[in-house]
Protein backbone atom coordinates (compact mmCIF):
# COMPACT_ATOMS: atom_id res chain seq x y z
CA UNK A 1 0.00 0.00 0.00
CA UNK A 2 1.40 3.50 -0.92
CA UNK A 3 0.74 6.38 0.92
CA UNK A 4 0.25 10.33 -0.26
CA UNK A 5 3.25 12.65 0.93
CA UNK A 6 1.90 15.37 3.25
CA UNK A 7 3.74 18.88 3.60
CA UNK A 8 2.58 21.20 5.91
CA UNK A 9 1.19 24.92 5.06
CA UNK A 10 4.59 26.34 5.68
CA UNK A 11 6.27 23.63 3.60
CA UNK A 12 7.73 21.55 5.90
CA UNK A 13 7.29 17.86 5.04
CA UNK A 14 5.65 15.09 7.62
CA UNK A 15 4.41 11.95 7.75
CA UNK A 16 2.81 10.40 4.82
CA UNK A 17 -1.08 9.40 5.43
CA UNK A 18 -2.90 6.73 4.09
CA UNK A 19 -5.30 8.12 0.22
CA UNK A 20 -8.67 7.78 1.82
CA UNK A 21 -7.17 10.34 4.98
CA UNK A 22 -5.73 12.39 1.62
CA UNK A 23 -8.99 12.72 -0.11
CA UNK A 24 -10.40 13.12 3.31
CA UNK A 25 -8.73 16.24 4.41
CA UNK A 26 -9.19 17.24 0.64
CA UNK A 27 -12.96 17.26 0.74
CA UNK A 28 -13.15 18.62 3.82
CA UNK A 29 -10.96 21.94 2.73
CA UNK A 30 -8.16 21.07 5.54
CA UNK A 31 -5.71 20.28 2.59
CA UNK A 32 -5.29 21.15 -1.28
CA UNK A 33 -3.55 19.12 -3.96
CA UNK A 34 -0.05 19.93 -5.43
CA UNK A 35 2.01 18.13 -7.99
CA UNK A 36 5.78 19.14 -8.23
CA UNK A 37 7.64 17.53 -11.13
CA UNK A 38 4.81 14.58 -11.63
CA UNK A 39 4.83 13.71 -7.99
CA UNK A 40 1.27 14.14 -6.13
CA UNK A 41 0.88 15.76 -2.89
CA UNK A 42 -1.04 16.96 -0.23
CA UNK A 43 -0.42 20.63 1.42
CA UNK A 44 -1.82 21.11 4.80
CA UNK A 45 -4.51 24.74 4.92
CA UNK A 46 -3.82 25.32 8.79
CA UNK A 47 -1.50 23.03 10.03
CA UNK A 48 2.24 24.75 9.97
CA UNK A 49 3.85 22.08 11.99
CA UNK A 50 3.61 18.27 13.04
CA UNK A 51 5.72 15.58 14.31
CA UNK A 52 7.58 13.25 12.14
CA UNK A 53 9.21 9.47 12.99
CA UNK A 54 12.15 7.73 11.81
CA UNK A 55 11.91 6.17 8.26
CA UNK A 56 14.28 3.72 7.10
CA UNK A 57 15.39 3.39 3.25
CA UNK A 58 17.44 0.05 1.98
CA UNK A 59 18.39 -0.79 -1.31
CA UNK A 60 18.23 -4.30 -2.47
CA UNK A 61 20.05 -5.42 -5.30
CA UNK A 62 20.19 -8.16 -7.80
CA UNK A 63 21.78 -8.29 -10.93
CA UNK A 64 19.47 -6.60 -13.28
CA UNK A 65 16.72 -5.56 -10.65
CA UNK A 66 16.23 -4.27 -7.36
CA UNK A 67 14.19 -2.05 -5.13
CA UNK A 68 14.22 0.80 -2.83
CA UNK A 69 11.81 0.03 0.13
CA UNK A 70 11.23 2.96 2.35
CA UNK A 71 9.68 1.96 5.58
CA UNK A 72 8.85 2.81 9.53
CA UNK A 73 8.27 1.05 12.55
CA UNK A 74 4.53 0.40 12.08
CA UNK A 75 5.34 -0.46 8.46
CA UNK A 76 6.23 -0.09 4.85
CA UNK A 77 5.58 3.51 3.39
CA UNK A 78 6.76 3.08 -0.30
CA UNK A 79 8.64 0.69 -2.88
CA UNK A 80 10.05 1.11 -5.94
CA UNK A 81 11.38 -1.43 -8.61
CA UNK A 82 14.30 -0.73 -10.69
CA UNK A 83 15.77 -2.18 -13.73
CA UNK A 84 19.35 -1.87 -14.42
CA UNK A 85 20.50 -1.88 -18.39
CA UNK A 86 23.79 -1.56 -19.51
CA UNK A 87 24.98 -0.93 -22.90
CA UNK A 88 28.50 -0.94 -21.82
CA UNK A 89 30.79 -4.25 -22.48
CA UNK A 90 32.67 -5.75 -19.31
CA UNK A 91 35.74 -4.74 -18.55
CA UNK A 92 38.57 -7.44 -19.63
Amino acid sequence: MLFVPVVSSSGKPLMPCHPARARELIRKGKAIRQFDRGLFFIRLTARSDGVTQDVVVGILRTLLSGSIPVARKKGLLSRARLTLTSTSRPMP
